[in-house]
């Protein structure tokens, strides 16, 4: 269906319309989302928290119930290495990077053999 106009000034009227749409609808086409703000998002922890004080006081000899005392029960108690526990941390923030540690500890006979991997100091704040 054309639709035809008695004058020009009718015609004029339309295409001015039509330019306004079309340059409001690239407007918000080309804005995207960011008109909207950005949802809020969680602060996520998981395993096992402990800190750099925590892993000082482990010392090579104790045996696992006064490192339990220290560090809670291990994340990991692998059934295929007996005396192996590992201490596992990860934190999310809402923005930002995910910061893991990892504590792995060796016991031979209830005794503490080993720390074979202790936290990096650029995560022992957390």
């Amino acid at each position: 269906m054309y639709i035809q106009f008695q004058n020009e000034q009718d015609s004029t009227l339309l295409r001015q319309i039509r330019i306004v749409l079309i340059f409001i609808s690239v407007t918000f086409l080309a804005s995207g989302c960011s008109l909207y703000p950005e949802p809020y998002k969680i602060d996520i922890a998981q395993g096992n928290k402990f800190d750099e004080a925590q892993v000082k006081q482990i010392k090579v000899g104790m045996t696992e119930r006064q490192v339990m005392y220290l560090l809670g029960s291990p994340m990991i108690q692998d059934v295929f290495h007996e005396g192996r526990w590992d201490y596992v941390h990860s934190f999310k923030p809402g923005k930002g990077e995910v910061q893991k540690k990892h504590l792995r500890l060796l016991f031979k006979r209830g005794i503490l053999q080993e720390i074979e991997t202790p936290i990096p100091a650029n995560n022992a704040s957390s």
